[in-house]
Protein backbone atom coordinates (compact mmCIF):
# COMPACT_ATOMS: atom_id res chain seq x y z
CA UNK A 1 0.00 0.00 0.00
CA UNK A 2 1.23 3.55 -0.69
CA UNK A 3 1.11 6.83 1.47
CA UNK A 4 -1.99 8.23 2.04
CA UNK A 5 -2.38 11.80 0.41
CA UNK A 6 -4.91 14.10 1.34
CA UNK A 7 -5.77 18.03 -0.51
CA UNK A 8 -5.72 20.73 1.81
CA UNK A 9 -6.92 24.68 1.94
CA UNK A 10 -5.01 27.56 3.79
CA UNK A 11 -6.89 30.70 3.84
CA UNK A 12 -5.47 33.33 4.51
CA UNK A 13 -7.22 36.44 6.19
CA UNK A 14 -6.90 40.10 6.37
CA UNK A 15 -6.09 41.86 9.74
CA UNK A 16 -10.15 42.04 9.63
CA UNK A 17 -10.29 38.63 9.51
CA UNK A 18 -11.83 38.62 5.99
CA UNK A 19 -10.76 35.27 3.89
CA UNK A 20 -8.42 37.06 0.82
CA UNK A 21 -6.70 34.28 -1.21
CA UNK A 22 -7.05 30.47 -1.03
CA UNK A 23 -3.46 28.41 -0.90
CA UNK A 24 -4.47 24.78 -2.53
CA UNK A 25 -1.97 22.34 -1.24
CA UNK A 26 -2.32 18.98 -3.21
CA UNK A 27 -0.93 15.32 -2.24
CA UNK A 28 -0.46 16.61 1.15
CA UNK A 29 0.81 14.34 4.12
CA UNK A 30 2.49 14.68 7.55
CA UNK A 31 5.68 14.26 8.19
CA UNK A 32 6.58 15.50 11.37
CA UNK A 33 3.98 15.81 15.00
CA UNK A 34 4.97 17.06 18.25
CA UNK A 35 3.92 15.31 21.42
CA UNK A 36 0.72 16.57 23.34
CA UNK A 37 1.96 17.91 27.52
CA UNK A 38 -0.84 18.63 29.82
CA UNK A 39 -1.14 18.62 33.46
CA UNK A 40 -4.82 17.08 34.83
CA UNK A 41 -4.07 19.22 37.95
CA UNK A 42 -4.49 22.57 36.20
CA UNK A 43 -7.30 24.37 37.79
CA UNK A 44 -8.30 26.47 34.38
CA UNK A 45 -8.84 25.94 31.06
CA UNK A 46 -5.66 24.60 29.14
CA UNK A 47 -5.84 24.26 25.58
CA UNK A 48 -3.73 21.85 24.01
CA UNK A 49 -1.40 22.63 21.40
CA UNK A 50 1.23 20.94 19.03
CA UNK A 51 3.38 21.34 15.90
CA UNK A 52 3.08 19.61 12.51
CA UNK A 53 4.93 19.70 9.82
CA UNK A 54 3.61 18.78 5.91
CA UNK A 55 4.92 18.14 2.62
CA UNK A 56 2.94 18.35 -0.57
CA UNK A 57 3.41 18.09 -4.31
CA UNK A 58 1.76 21.26 -5.63
CA UNK A 59 -0.16 24.33 -4.17
CA UNK A 60 -1.84 27.04 -5.89
CA UNK A 61 -3.20 30.59 -5.33
CA UNK A 62 -6.56 31.35 -5.86
CA UNK A 63 -9.29 33.94 -5.11
CA UNK A 64 -11.13 32.98 -1.99
CA UNK A 65 -14.05 30.55 -3.53
CA UNK A 66 -12.90 30.44 -7.09
CA UNK A 67 -13.13 27.16 -8.64
CA UNK A 68 -9.94 28.54 -10.99
CA UNK A 69 -7.01 29.12 -9.74
CA UNK A 70 -4.38 32.47 -10.32
CA UNK A 71 -1.24 30.57 -10.14
CA UNK A 72 0.63 26.88 -9.79
CA UNK A 73 3.76 26.56 -8.04
CA UNK A 74 5.47 22.56 -8.35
Amino acid sequence: QGPTLSDATLTVLSSKNNPQVEVRFRDLYPTSLSGLSYDQQAGDTSYLSGSVSFSYNIYEFATVGSATTTETTT
